[in-house]
């Protein structure tokens, strides 16, 4: 539902509450760029595979 827009925003704050404890920070939009994401999990650039560990 969040994703349809159809979410009510308690649904909503309780996503954002879940990601922001897991290393997802919520960037707000600005005039020129929309809303984004900023991650802490994540090693590598967006749109880079990760490198396989070799067995």
């Amino acid at each position: 539902m969040a994703e349809a827009g159809t979410a009510g925003i308690a649904s909503v704050e309780k996503l954002m509450r879940h990601y922001s404890a897991h290393g997802v920070s919520f960037i707000r939009r600005d005039q020129e760029m929309g809303w984004g994401l900023r991650t802490t999990f994540l090693s590598y650039d967006y749109g880079d595979e990760p490198s396989l560990p070799k067995a």
